[in-house]
Formats: structure tokens, sequence, C-alpha cells
């Protein structure tokens, strides 16, 4: 650290955390320090300090619009082909993560088609059914025949895996998959140096849910106010906790929460942990008052930039420069450098990127279907199974480990105690969300979890 660093919090940065569940750039968790933008790059000459943007996605051009989807497909394979086979190049050994989805069966397919060695393969299940993607790894192991390892994280290891693996986080970061992250890079260690991984098929393809609630909350501002506002939601909020990862219950809630705002702001509220009504309970009235900038500033600040035309690509342009940028890569860089493992992102190779923005949206999101002409491109070079189950996502059973396993842990962290150290928090609130969470009234893992990891940040890095 500089001389004369400051460990002061950014009061906006640590409300953007919590709308956000990671800290977008320029901003950080510490007053006075500030992170590059996505594709900037500074310039230190002769004691003067510059900036300037040197790439940025280019959406709006749609150049493959003419073309038929079978040429379109067979050149996103071809390209994505290119990409694996320059990410390697290693004189050390390398692996692929493997959950089973489409965007790592992908990256498995091409490397056992281009790889002059066998392919090694790394899984990473859990003992709840809902959050297991084992089966389906297998099976794409079994396809192409990888030295295939997997490991099953049982309940009772994330007591400790827990507390050990929020101490590489540099600032606050709330996605629970830092779990599944670290487990499998640790897995792979054991045997390679550098591992492919499947990261940023989601923002380039329209894979996530959330691209096809964009739709259906189309047509949900069509019914009148009156029964959105009055029956619906009242009736939404009443359903019954669910234990199962993402559960008709849980996706009901999130949906109903963001369904009202426009379209940029919706698709953080459905990603985020709290809604402004939530996180007004949250804060402390004397934090409420220091904080006086907009939590939703970096999305405004990239939708100003922003130059796709469609209404898809804006929202794709959106993830890949603030969760991408600053949430997932951000964990898998942490999770993998404290097991020394690099990771390389085949869809992430900046002339893969430029082609697939060129790609109609419409071939990416067709009606329903999410990766659309990614999926067209796989069709008979993966198993067909892989292309038509639902997606999981490389999630964990957080709700039951905090019910739980973690549950001693948690109530230290989020005691009262521990919350007036700094007085950021209601404690009424809290300790009314905990409670329903412990009892099982209320599924409350996504208000919990970012607290949990803040006020354990905290505690390690600034507590005296």
């Amino acid at each position: 650290l500089r001389t004369g660093f400051s460990r002061e919090i950014d009061f906006e940065a640590l409300s953007q955390y919590f709308t956000f569940e990671y800290i977008p750039a320029p901003r950080t968790i510490f007053k006075g320090v500030e992170k590059l933008l996505p594709g900037q790059m500074m310039t230190v000459h002769n004691g003067r300090v510059s900036t300037r943007l040197y790439w940025d996605v280019p959406y709006g051009r749609e150049e493959a619009a003419g073309r038929s989807e079978e040429d379109i497909a067979a050149e996103v394979w071809d390209r994505l082909r290119e990409s694996v086979r320059r990410r390697l190049i290693s004189d050390v050994p390398l692996g692929v993560f493997l959950s089973g989805g489409i965007d790592s069966s992908a990256v498995t397919a091409l490397m056992s088609e281009v790889s002059t060695s066998g392919v090694k393969s790394y899984s990473i299940g859990f003992t709840e059914k809902s959050f297991n993607e084992l089966p389906r790894a297998r099976r794409v192991a079994e396809a192409f025949g990888t030295d295939h390892t997997e490991f099953t994280v049982e309940s009772g290891l994330a007591r400790d895996l827990v507390p050990e693996l929020m101490a590489f986080l540099d600032e606050p970061l709330a996605d629970a998959s830092v779990v599944p992250t670290f487990m499998i890079s640790r897995l792979a260690r054991k045997h390679v140096t550098v591992a492919l991984a499947g990261d940023g098929g989601d923002e380039l393809f329209g894979g996530y849910d959330t691209y096809k609630a964009f739709k259906v909350a189309r047509l949900y501002r069509k019914v009148p106010k009156l029964i959105r506002r009055g029956l619906v939601a009242p009736v939404v909020r009443r359903l019954p906790a669910s234990r199962k990862r993402l559960s008709f219950e849980f996706k009901s809630k999130k949906f109903i929460a963001g369904a009202e705002f426009p379209p940029e702001l919706a698709n953080i509220i459905w990603w985020g942990a709290y809604t402004p009504e939530e996180k007004a309970k949250l804060l402390s009235p004397e934090l409420r008052a220091a904080i006086g900038g907009d939590p939703f500033a970096p999305v405004r600040f990239h939708n100003a930039r922003n130059p796709a035309l469609d209404p898809l690509d804006r929202i794709c342009y959106l993830d890949l420069k603030l969760y991408l940028q600053d949430g997932l890569l951000v964990k898998v860089d942490r999770m993998s450098m404290a097991n020394s493992l690099e990771i390389r992102t085949p869809f992430l190779d900046y002339t893969f990127v430029e082609f697939v923005a060129s790609i109609p949206s419409r071939l990416k999101l067709k009606g329903f279907d999410s990766k659309h002409i990614l999926k067209k491109a796989m069709r008979g070079r993966v198993p067909d199974e892989i292309l038509t189950l639902p997606k999981i996502g490389f999630d964990i059973p957080l709700g039951v480990w905090i019910r739980n396993e973690l549950g001693d842990f948690v109530r230290s962290v989020l005691s009262p105690d521990s919350l007036a150290r700094h007085g950021f928090f209601n404690r009424a609130y809290v300790e009314r969300i905990l409670g329903e969470h412990m009892s099982g009234r209320h599924n409350h893992r996504q208000l919990l979890w970012p607290l949990i990891i803040f006020q354990f940040w905290h505690d390690r890095y600034l507590k005296g």
C-alpha cells in the first residue's frame, strides 16, 4: 500500500455492492482508490497519468445479418475452434473445467478435436440433487474420452471452506459460486497448471434466464397496473419458501421485484441482492444520509455509451461491462490464483467477441430458445441431451448451508456486537431476516450472503 493510504470505506461503493453483489469499476471499497474501466488503459509518463479506452465491444454492426443460419453457425464453430487452439499453446499441462453445460461442453469438444494429447477434465458436484451437475459432466467426458476427475462437495466441508476462501477476496464479492470455483481450481491444480473454461458464453449468446425474462416482462406490463400491483405481486410475495435451486418461488419473486423497472435496471434487480426498498431497510439512517449518489450510476454510465441498437444486445453489452468484468472474472481470477492455477477463456477472445457481436440477436435468443446459434453450431458434435437440458449454473445450496453447517459461523459474523462495530446496518432488520431464514419461514440467502461476506471482510481487514 502507498504511504498515507487511508482504509476509509467508500459509502457509494458500499451501496453499489448491495445492489450489484460486486463493486463496479471505477469504484473500489476504499475511498480514493479506483479500478480501471473495462477496455481502459492507463499510461504514466514523466509523472503524468492518463487513461484512454483502447477497445470496446462493437455491437450495432450486424455484419452477419444477411447470411443463413447454417453459414453463421459454421463460422461460430470454426472461430471458436481457432480460439481454443490458440489457448492450447503451452509448455505446461492443461485441463478443462467441465460442468456439462453448453459452454464448457463446447470447449471440451474442441479441445478433444484440436489437442494432440489427451484432454483432462474436472467437475464439481453437490450431494443436493438440484445443484448437482456431475451426471451431465460425466456424460460429456464419456463422449469425448477425457481423463475425467470429479469431486463431490459434502455439506460438512462448508464449515471450514467458506472462511478459508473469503480470505482471498481483496474487496467484498457476494457471488456464492466462489465456493465451487475455488474447489474445482484446487482439484485441477493437483494435475495441471492451466485450465480452459467456458466463461463468457452466456453474455455473448444470450444464455441467462434474465434475457428470457425481458420478453415475459414486456407481456406482463400489458396487464393493468391495478392487477399487477394489487393482485399478482402480493400473491407471489406470499409463496412459501423453497430450498431448491432457482425454484419457481425464487424466480417469481425476483421477476416481480424487477419487472416494473426499465430493462437495463430490471436486469440488475434480477441479478442483484437488494432492491432499493430492501436496501433502505438494511442501511442505517446515518449511512443512508451519507450516500448521495445513484446506486444504478454504473448502469447509466455504460448505457449512455452503449453502441447496440437491439434491446437484447444492449443488455448483453451491459452484462459484459458490469457482471462479467467486475463479478464473474474477478471471482474466477481470485479463486484460481489462490490455487496457482491459470484460467484461459476461449469465448472471450476479442476477435471471437467481435464476430458474435455482429450476429443478429434473434439468432441468439430465438423465441425462448437461448444460445440458439451456438447450439446449432454444436449439434451433431456434442451429446444431444446437453443441448436440450435446462441450465443449472455454477451454484451452491447456500440457503441450506447458512441454516445448518454455517449456522454458528453466520450467527457470529452477524451478531449484534459485530454489527455495532461500524453501525452501517439496521440491526433489527438483520436480526429479522436472519431469524426468518433460520426458522425456514423464508429463504433469505440472497440477502444474507452479501452481509456475511462484508462483515467477514470488515472484521478481517478493518477491525481495530
